[in-house]
């Protein structure tokens, strides 16, 4: 009873909060997405809106393509991409995969993109898809020794073999093998985290798992005290997990054991960053905190005051960098708490911050904003850590 209980409340949960801030971001649910953004070689990967993913040169910033416009996908039903929520992966041999909303896994190669016209869509370049069972909300993880994709697709964990999907492009007619390695009691929204032969996830079912990644075999689960949405982060031996409990809680790695719990005003949605011993996150209050990893213990709190924080920050540059969901991003220094600069887009940041090589801040802005109240429609990709300048794409990409 209590297992039915707690399902569908997560499911109500989930459902409400989804349509909730995709409404926000001007769409409908399951439009947009909150994808990270990703690099695969010189080009750089946004999802710079609704039902899209743009390579942009990483240097000028540039519009090289725009996917699927330059690919062909071989079955009909999924060329309409939706919702792009998972940050996508690249293979040592540059072939990206993501997953949309409509519970696809794309692959297709950047490398193999023409600029010319074609008599007929099919001629274009080719991208393989993948029917999973339900919306890939927290993406999928590569495991770069063994080429296994791990998708966390609705309620379930699924492993495939990269090198499979990405001989799909050539052979459409290919057979794939799926395991679906797991399924929760509630949707996945966290992006499978690797390591000691284990996958990591937390689900809205209110559990973070642990479970084999050769067998599927659960060794082991911890419980909050309602839905667990972020993507673990793990600092030496403990993982980090942030919950609509109100709570980022710190769980042994090995054991599945509470180590601590520590509480916040509202619900703790970003995944923290972890420098030394301080992990920094956020909460839907729009508070900023600083807690020791090994005894919970608050550092510090700064109240933002500039929407809630979906977005995990970053730190770069001796600068701690967080993205809002009022369209802020705010350079806080650690040691003293105070705040360098503060940017704002005009739009809602709910895609986690990346550092690039040369330690600026890769971002992805819910949409395209007017620049300087004019009828010029720009969106923003990066911002320099040390002064929160930020950067523009060329080309149509708005």
């Amino acid at each position: 009873m209590f297992h039915m209980k707690q399902r569908a409340l997560s499911l109500f949960i989930g459902l409400a909060l989804l349509s909730a801030l995709v409404v926000g971001c001007g769409g409908a649910a399951g439009t947009r997405g909150w994808a990270a953004p990703a690099r695969a070689g010189d080009i750089l990967l946004v999802s710079t809106g609704t039902r899209r993913l743009d390579g942009l040169n990483a240097q000028t910033r540039q519009q090289v393509w725009r996917f699927n416009d330059f690919w062909h996908i071989e079955d009909g039903s999924a060329r309409k991409l939706r919702g792009i929520y998972g940050q996508p992966v690249v293979s040592d041999d540059g072939t990206v995969f993501f997953g949309d909303y409509n519970g696809y896994i794309y692959a297709f190669r950047p490398s193999e993109v023409k600029f010319q016209e074609f008599e007929r869509d099919s001629d274009k370049p080719k991208a393989a898809s993948l029917k999973l069972g339900g919306p890939v909300l927290g993406g999928v993880t590569l495991d770069p020794a063994t080429g296994l994709l791990f998708v966390s697709a609705g309620e379930s964990l699924y492993k495939l073999q990269s090198t499979q999907l990405a001989a799909k492009i050539a052979n459409k007619d290919l057979d794939i093998e799926v395991a679906r390695l797991f399924e929760t009691g509630g949707e996945i929204w966290s992006q499978p985290l690797l390591a000691n032969g284990n996958v990591y996830i937390s689900s809205l079912d209110g559990n973070m798992y642990a479970i084999d990644q050769a067998t599927g075999r659960e060794v082991w689960r911890f419980t909050g005290e309602r839905s667990l949405a972020s993507t673990p982060a793990l600092a030496s031996d403990t993982l980090l997990v942030g919950g609509f409990d109100r709570r980022l809680h710190a769980v042994d790695l090995a054991t599945g054991e509470r180590k601590w719990s520590f509480e916040a005003t509202d619900w703790v949605w970003s995944r923290p960053a972890i420098e030394g011993n301080s992990a920094y996150f956020g909460d839907f209050d729009g508070n900023v905190y600083s807690v020791n990893v090994t005894t919970g213990a608050a550092t510090w709190s700064l109240a933002l005051d500039k929407g809630a924080v979906r977005a995990a920050p970053v730190l770069s540059g001796g600068l701690l960098v967080v993205g809002t969901e009022d369209g802020w991003f705010v350079g806080i220094e650690p040691s003293s708490q105070a705040i360098r600069w503060q940017t704002k887009v005009d739009t809602a940041v709910t895609a986690d911050l990346v550092v690039a090589e040369d330690g600026s801040v890769l971002i992805a802005p819910s949409s395209c904003v007017s620049l300087n109240d004019t009828d010029e429609r720009v969106y923003y990709t990066g911002l320099d850590p040390a002064t929160g300048v930020l950067r523009r794409a060329l080309g149509p990409v708005c």
